[in-house]
């Protein structure tokens, strides 16, 4: 799998795209759908739900370091 193909088609900037591939190599992770979710996973609430508040700061940069 391409992985430059596969997150080109979401319009991610290289500093963006070489984030990603970092955070897959250190996790273990394979393809980006995979990736994104592991991601996405970080920010549900208590009850499973998507916190977006604390996914917006993470994005404006206000969270510090995703672990």
């Amino acid at each position: 799998m391409n992985d430059n193909r596969k997150t080109s088609t979401l319009n991610l900037d290289d500093e963006t795209r070489k984030g990603l591939r970092l955070f897959a190599a250190e996790h273990g992770l394979r393809g980006m759908s995979t990736v994104i979710t592991a991601i996405l996973d970080r920010f549900k609430d208590e009850s499973g739900e998507l916190d977006r508040r604390k996914l917006q700061c993470f994005l404006d940069g206000k969270s510090g370091e995703l672990k």
